[in-house]
């Protein structure tokens, strides 16, 4: 299987972009695909999304067999330990993390970033967002028409840095060829809905040209937020 990324990170109205993402090829031609949205203290969003992703490729880089689970525990105990000022307390991240080998994803989420999966004539979610109102409307407290207008929508009840024990969910997913894999922070899902996503990637030939036309989307509707994106087109 060859893989073909684009990838685009933007500060958007912010003074800082605490987004991080990074993607790259190890030895044995697996690909390693992260993103991150970091919050918290001051400077400190930049350098628990950053730290995150860097941590993950070096592990990967050593071992691509790693319990991925126990990496995302070691992430997170290494931005715990490093909060060790003013600036860095309190600071925390979101992450997906993952290595596409051959035809098989392997990776982990924590968070309220995404990955979805085009494939075919429809467009799905690979990760669940670990937040208060996902959580509300998954267990029908809420309707999806309040869920859409819930005020406390962008509340994390799990990121890597942030008190007690994170949630940390596997992601094992077989790739067929001509999928075509997204990676978003919520600067770019608040603004592009999935069915928008789904008929953008069908208009487009790669990545390059999907992920400019949803730079361009964004940057008319007017960003709110940092906003980061990669996509991944799997080729035979």
């Amino acid at each position: 299987m060859k893989y073909i990324f684009a990838k685009y990170t933007d500060k958007g109205p912010r003074d800082r972009n605490e987004d991080y993402l990074d993607v790259g090829f190890l030895k044995d031609s697996s690909l390693v695909v992260a993103i991150a949205d970091g919050l918290g203290g001051h400077f400190g969003g930049e350098i628990a999304s950053s730290l995150a992703v860097k941590v993950f490729f070096d592990k990967v880089a050593e071992n691509s067999e790693e319990n991925f689970s126990k990496i995302g525990e070691e992430i997170h105990e290494c931005i715990i330990s490093s909060q060790n000022d003013e600036k860095r307390r309190g600071m925390a991240t979101t992450l997906i993390a993952s290595v596409f080998c051959e035809r098989k994803l392997r990776g982990i989420h924590c968070g309220d970033s995404r990955l979805v999966v085009v494939r075919e004539n429809g467009i799905k979610r690979l990760t669940e967002d670990h937040t208060e109102a996902q959580r509300l409307f998954k267990y029908k407290v809420i309707t999806k028409h309040e869920y859409n207008n819930y005020r406390r929508k962008n509340i994390l009840e799990s990121a890597l840095g942030m008190r007690g024990n994170p949630r940390i969910d596997e992601i094992n997913f077989t790739v067929n060829p001509d999928d075509v894999f997204i990676y978003t922070t919520d600067g770019v899902h608040e603004k592009i809905f999935l069915k928008e996503m789904f008929h953008m990637v069908r208009s487009c030939v790669n990545p390059r040209q999907f992920v400019d036309m949803i730079v361009r989307e964004i940057k008319l509707r007017g960003a709110s937020d940092n906003f980061s994106i990669i996509c991944i087109f799997a080729k035979e």
